[in-house]
C-alpha cells in the first residue's frame, strides 16, 4: 500500500521516511525542506552510487513545471553546476529529481558562519558561480533563486550550484530575458556581500542574519569590514543600493576577473563547526606548532635585533664601538685578571679597566639604538611605499573594471535577441543647408524668385488634388458600401483576369480571401509551466520559412506527462476564420482551434495527422474568434537526440 501524500501550507512533502523506495532509489536522510518538496540523500540501487533526491508530490501544482525545468537543465554542461542524473516518478504518489551526490560538501552559508571570508576567496567563489550560471544562461536557462543554501563547497574547495531552473519552477517564478539575467546577477552580488560581511542583503530568509539597514538602505561592505577591495565594494554599492551594477552573470564575472582557481589555504573550512572564526581557520592550516614555538619565536626576534644592532655599529665605521659589540664575551676574561688587594697599581689598573668596559658598553648600546632607529625608518618608508602602490593598484583596478563593464554593455546593446526590440544605430546630425558664415539677408530679387516658385508649387498641388477628388470611387462599388451591402473583397490584377482558370493568376488562397493580419504570438503550454519558448513564437508569422518556433525538448515522440503543447496567434479582433495554412518542417499530428482565447478544448477548425510541408486546414463553416491555436499532440526527433514540434509559418484566412 502506497503512503498517503499531503502538503502543508508551505508546500512541503509528508509521508516519506528513511527507507522509502522511489523507483530504484532508497531514501536515507532528509537534507532540507524547500518550497514544494524535500531534498534527501538516497542510494541508487541499480548503479550502486549515492545521489541527492528532490522529492515532490506528483499531484502538486508546480511539480510538472519543476520536472520540465530539470529535463532542460540536464542538458547544461558546466563544472560549477550540480548534475541532474534522472527525472521520474513512482507512478502514483511522488515525483523526483535525482542529482549528483556531492559527498562531504557544505553550503556557503555554513562555510561563512558568523565570520566573513577573505576577499580574494569571495572573488573566487562568486566568480565560479557566475561562470556556471552564465553557461546556463547561454542555453536559455536561469536560476532565479540563488541563496547561500544553493551553493555547495566540496572538501577540495570546488564550487557547485544546485537548483538551476527547478527552484524557480517550484516557486512559480516565470521571469525571462534581460530581467532574468539581471536577477541572477543581483543574487550573485548578494552572495559576494554575504561572503564579505556574513549577512544577507536581500529579502527572504537564509541561514545568515539579515543585513542591518542604514536609512533603509544596505550599507556598502567597507562600512563595517576592513580590507574590502575597491571593485567588490563598488559593485555591491551600485547593485544593492543604486540598482545598477552588472547586467548578467557574465558581466559580473568580467568585472571581478581575474581570480585564482585554487582556494586560499585555510581560508575555507569544509569540516567542523560553522562558528569558528576565519583567523582560527587560517591558524589551523599552519598547525599548533606555531603556538608552541611562540616563545622561541620572540626570543629569536630579539636575538636578531641584537645582531642587527651589532652589524649596524660595525658598518658605522667606529672600530672601538664595533669591538665593544663583543664586550659581553670579553667581560669574563676581564674578571679573570688577578687582583691583588692592597696593591695600589693593581687597584688603579682595575678601575681603568672597569671604566673602559663601561664606556664600551655604553657605546655599543648607543650604536644599537641608532641601528634600530635607522632600521625603523627604512621599514616605515618601505611600508608607506607598499601601501601607496597597493592603493594605486586598487584605483587602477576599479578603473579597468569600469572600462570592461562599459565595453560589455556596449557590445550587448549592439546585439538583438528574440523578443527584444531592434537596436538602431545612432544617426549623425544632418549637416546644415547653409554654411555657418552665410548670415547675410537675401536680396529683393532673390526673395521675389522664391515667392514665385512657392506660388507655382501650390497651384500645381491644388490642380492635382482637384483632379484626384473627381476620381474617388471609380472602379469600386461605393454605392453598396455606403448602402450597407455585403462587402466585396478587393481583387488584384492577376485575380481579375478573363477567368481562364490558371492557378498562377489567382490569389494564393483557392477562395481568393486575403489573409488576416497577425498582431502577436505566444507559446501555449497549459499542462506544463505555461511557457513554451515564448520568445521564438513571433517567428511563425515573420514571412521567413527558414525561421521557426519549436517546443522545448522532450524525452520521447509523445508527451508523457501532458497532453500536448502549441502556439497561439492573435488576430487583433474577432474574425470569421475558415482556413489555416501551416508550414510544418517535420511530420506531426495536431489540431487547430479558433476561439476568443488560447484553448485546445473548443472551436476546433480541423486536424492533421503525420503531415509535413504546407498543410491547409479548411472548414465549410467559418468559426468566429480572435485567437488561433495550433495544438501539437506528437513530436519529431531533432539533431540533439531530443523530440520537438516545430512550426515555420502560419497563414489565417
Amino acid at each position: 500500500m502506497s503512503p498517503q501524500t499531503h502538503i502543508d501550507e508551505r508546500g512541503h512533502v509528508h509521508g516519506v521516511n528513511p527507507g522509502t523506495e522511489l523507483g530504484r532509489y532508497t531514501l536515507e536522510a532528509r537534507i532540507e525542506e524547500i518550497r514544494g518538496g524535500e531534498r534527501w540523500t538516497a542510494r541508487d540501487s541499480t548503479l550502486e552510487r549515492d545521489v541527492s533526491l528532490l522529492v515532490m508530490p506528483i499531484d502538486a501544482e508546480e511539480t510538472d513545471a519543476a520536472l520540465d525545468a530539470a529535463r532542460r537543465a540536464a542538458n547544461v554542461e558546466a563544472p560549477q553546476l550540480v548534475r541532474i542524473l534522472d527525472v521520474g516518478s513512482d507512478g502514483s504518489d511522488y515525483s523526483f529529481i535525482a542529482e549528483d551526490g556531492v559527498s562531504g560538501s557544505r553550503t556557503l552559508g555554513e562555510v561563512i558562519g558568523t565570520d566573513a571570508l577573505p576577499a580574494e576567496e569571495v572573488r573566487r567563489i562568486t566568480g565560479e558561480i557566475a561562470t556556471g550560471v552564465e553557461g546556463a544562461r547561454a542555453r536559455g536557462l536561469h536560476h532565479l533563486g540563488l541563496s547561500p543554501e544553493h551553493v555547495l563547497i566540496t572538501p577540495d574547495g570546488r564550487i557547485k550550484v544546485r537548483g538551476l531552473a527547478t527552484t524557480a519552477a517550484l516557486a512559480g517564478i516565470e521571469t525571462e530575458g534581460e530581467e532574468a539575467d539581471r536577477e541572477d546577477a543581483r543574487a550573485i552580488v548578494a552572495l559576494a556581500y554575504a561572503g564579505l560581511t556574513a549577512t544577507w542583503p536581500l529579502e527572504g530568509t537564509t541561514s545568515l542574519p539579515a543585513t542591518p539597514r542604514e536609512g533603509g538602505e544596505v550599507p556598502p561592505p567597507s562600512r563595517g569590514v576592513v580590507g574590502v577591495p575597491g571593485d567588490l565594494d563598488t559593485i555591491c554599492r551600485e547593485t544593492l543600493v543604486e540598482d545598477q551594477g552588472p547586467e548578467s552573470p557574465g558581466d559580473y564575472a568580467a568585472q571581478i576577473a581575474p581570480w585564482s582557481r585554487i582556494p586560499l589555504t585555510g581560508a575555507v573550512r569544509t569540516t567542523g563547526g560553522a562558528g569558528e572564526s576565519t583567523s582560527k581557520r587560517a591558524d589551523g592550516a599552519r598547525g599548533t606548532g606555531a603556538d608552541k614555538d611562540a616563545g622561541r619565536g620572540a626570543t629569536g626576534a630579539a636575538a636578531g635585533a641584537g645582531a642587527a644592532a651589532g652589524a649596524g655599529a660595525t658598518r658605522g665605521g667606529d672600530a672601538a664601538t664595533g669591538s665593544a659589540a663583543g664586550s659581553t664575551s670579553e667581560e669574563p676574561e676581564t674578571s679573570e685578571i688577578p687582583i691583588h688587594r692592597g696593591d695600589s697599581a693593581s687597584e688603579k689598573s682595575r678601575d681603568e679597566d672597569s671604566h673602559e668596559a663601561r664606556r664600551r658598553t655604553a657605546a655599543a648600546a648607543a650604536a644599537a639604538a641608532g641601528a634600530v632607529g635607522t632600521a625603523g625608518t627604512v621599514v616605515g618608508d618601505r611600508l608607506g611605499k607598499a601601501a601607496k602602490t597597493a592603493q594605486e593598484r586598487s584605483r587602477q583596478r576599479i578603473i579597468d573594471a569600469r572600462l570592461r563593464r562599459e565595453a560589455i554593455r556596449a557590445d550587448q546593446r549592439t546585439r538583438s535577441s528574440l523578443g527584444a526590440a531592434p537596436v538602431s544605430a545612432e544617426l549623425e546630425a544632418p549637416a546644415p543647408l547653409l554654411p555657418t558664415d552665410a548670415g547675410a539677408s537675401p536680396s529683393r530679387s532673390q526673395s521675389n524668385l522664391v515667392m514665385l516658385l512657392m506660388v507655382c508649387i501650390v497651384l500645381v498641388a491644388c490642380v492635382g488634388g482637384a483632379f484626384g477628388v473627381t476620381k474617388i470611387g471609380d472602379g469600386s462599388q461605393l454605392g453598396k458600401i455606403l448602402a450597407g451591402g455585403d462587402p466585396v473583397a478587393a481583387s488584384t490584377p492577376s485575380s481579375s483576369s478573363s477567368g481562364d482558370g490558371d492557378s498562377d493568376k489567382k490569389d494564393s488562397s483557392e477562395d481568393g480571401h486575403e489573409p488576416f493580419a497577425i498582431l502577436g504570438a505566444v507559446g501555449y503550454d497549459p499542462d506544463g509551466d505555461t511557457v513554451e519558448h515564448n520568445a521564438e513564437a513571433p517567428l511563425v508569422y515573420d514571412g521567413d520559412p527558414d525561421t521557426m518556433w519549436q517546443t522545448e525538448g522532450y524525452e520521447s515522440s509523445s508527451f508523457v506527462l501532458k497532453s500536448g503543447a502549441g502556439v497561439t496567434v492573435d488576430l487583433g479582433q474577432t474574425q470569421d476564420v475558415s482556413s489555416v495554412t501551416l508550414d510544418l518542417p517535420e511530420s506531426l499530428d495536431g489540431n487547430v482551434y479558433v476561439a476568443d482565447g488560447p484553448t485546445h478544448e473548443q472551436g476546433e477548425l480541423g486536424s492533421f495527422s503525420n503531415e509535413s510541408g504546407e498543410v491547409t486546414i479548411d472548414s465549410d463553416d467559418a468559426i468566429q474568434g480572435r485567437y488561433v491555436t495550433v495544438w501539437f499532440t506528437s513530436l519529431a526527433p531533432d539533431d540533439e537526440g531530443r523530440y520537438r514540434a516545430s512550426l515555420s509559418e502560419i497563414t489565417v484566412r
